[in-house]
């Protein structure tokens, strides 16, 4: 991700921490699997960018606020602008799925202090998954407000955002379409098989 910054007004907005947006190949190949399976699900929305490792700032002016997810799904943003971070304030739109995925550098701690941003950025829905210990969580927003987790998500939870089903099998995170087809873990996969998938999509 580019380090460059954003100013306004004198003040710094960074695009990047400078860190690997990974830190194992089994966290990438999960990131890369979100991200290209959300932009085939929203390939025909101007209005939606996918996005991983996006910083989101969502107090203008301050830039200490930030949520940097793994994966992040913007709606209310145009594709063509040059987002080299989120600024509702600038760009407009809003968060409608984060997931971060966790390598051993992690801690649930961590989580758990990543997600009270989210939930303060107003995110719908965020999942938590740790390629490691095959564990799932998925957190909803309710009516009464604030992020609430969902039970037993690993044994399939469909998500309000494309219908998809996420759930965890042989140990892997395993996100599947409506009609019910598995999206590809894009690890040995070849790029003509996923051009594939997404062209029968």
């Amino acid at each position: 991700m580019s380090a460059t910054t954003t100013f306004a007004d004198d003040i710094v907005y960074p695009d990047s921490d400078a860190k690997a947006m990974a830190d194992s190949q089994q966290q990438a190949a999960v990131i890369r699997r979100l991200v290209a399976g959300f932009e085939r699900v929203f390939a025909d929305r101007q209005d939606v960018v996918v996005g991983g490792d996006f910083f989101w700032y969502p107090v203008e002016g301050v830039p200490k606020i930030v949520a940097a997810p793994d994966v992040t799904i913007l709606f209310g943003v145009d594709q063509d602008d040059d987002l080299s971070n989120g600024r509702p304030g600038v760009y407009g739109g809003s968060i409608a799925l984060t997931a971060e995925v966790m390598s051993s550098a992690n801690t649930w701690r961590e989580m758990t202090e990543k997600r009270m941003v989210h939930d303060r950025c107003g995110v719908p829905e965020s999942w938590v998954f740790d390629p490691e210990t095959a564990i799932l969580e998925v957190w909803r927003r309710t009516e009464d407000g604030g992020l609430f987790a969902v039970a037993d998500p690993a044994d399939g939870s469909v998500s309000p955002l494309g219908n998809v089903r996420v759930s965890v099998e042989d140990g892997d995170l395993v996100i599947r379409d409506p009609d019910g087809r598995a999206w590809p873990r894009l690890t040995g996969i070849g790029l003509h098989e996923l051009h594939d998938w997404e062209r029968d999509a």
